[in-house]
């Protein structure tokens, strides 16, 4: 954290405020976008004042601001988690959801707690990314926050008809917990097969049970049912 007020500290010479006013325009093309990220890329450190001032900044773009995130990440490596982590809790989802990124790429599993909090999270893209994330880099000790997430009513929405749906979220909380190897929700996961409300997800718990088990049910989906149901957990 040091190194980074240092750097920030340090005067703008005409390069990086050269490389401030194109982090101010919005690249036209992907072309534009990735000459963006190898020009500050070649500046090294020499571009991390700037890159601080594009991610504190809301005059800049949105996606110039991800970028920002993500290259200050590849130039400072671990170094740069102290600061980038403060952006968890920026009001921008996309600057939440950047820091969180930074965070799977460099593996930091010693933030679970952050991470675990980011399951709860008002934007679905994030409280995603942090359940990816937690399956990916098998993170077994967040297993009961994931289950949790089951109840968090932000991961269903109502239809027009008024009627209550799951998002996509939930689907994922199954099929991590299956990679998690969560067995204490074993019984539970064998009684939402039988539960009309999650018919949809008939495939998705069967695996997850597969996995918590190490059983194989049949290959008929109303079979599988009746399977988990009989099975003792």
């Amino acid at each position: 954290m040091k190194i980074l007020l240092f750097l920030f500290l340090i005067p703008l010479t005409h390069g990086s405020s050269s490389l401030e006013q194109k982090y101010k325009a919005s690249p036209n093309s992907p072309e534009a976008y990735s000459k963006l990220e190898k020009e500050t890329l070649g500046l090294a450190n020499k571009a991390v004042p700037t890159l601080i001032k594009v991610m504190k900044s809301d005059d800049f773009p949105d996606k110039n601001r991800w970028l920002a995130t993500m290259t200050l990440a590849r130039i400072m490596g671990v170094k740069s988690i102290p600061f980038i982590t403060k952006f968890l809790n920026h009001p921008h989802w996309m600057l939440r959801l950047a820091s969180l990124k930074v965070i799977r790429i460099l593996k930091q599993r010693k933030l679970r707690k952050k991470i675990e909090a980011a399951l709860y999270d008002k934007s679905m893209f994030v409280r995603l990314e942090a359940l990816d994330m937690i399956g990916d880099l098998k993170m077994h000790r967040s297993a009961p926050a994931v289950w949790k997430m089951l109840f968090d009513q932000k991961n269903y929405r109502k239809n027009k008809k008024g009627v209550q749906e799951k998002t996509e979220v939930i689907k994922e909380v199954i099929q991590t917990l299956g990679k998690l190897n969560y067995k204490p929700v074993k019984k539970s996961l064998a009684k939402l097969m039988s539960n009309q409300k999650f018919n949809d997800l008939t495939l998705e718990i069967d695996r997850s049970l597969s996995s918590l088990t190490g059983k194989q049910s049949p290959k008929n989906l109303s079979a599988k049912k009746n399977f988990w149901t009989s099975q003792k957990l």
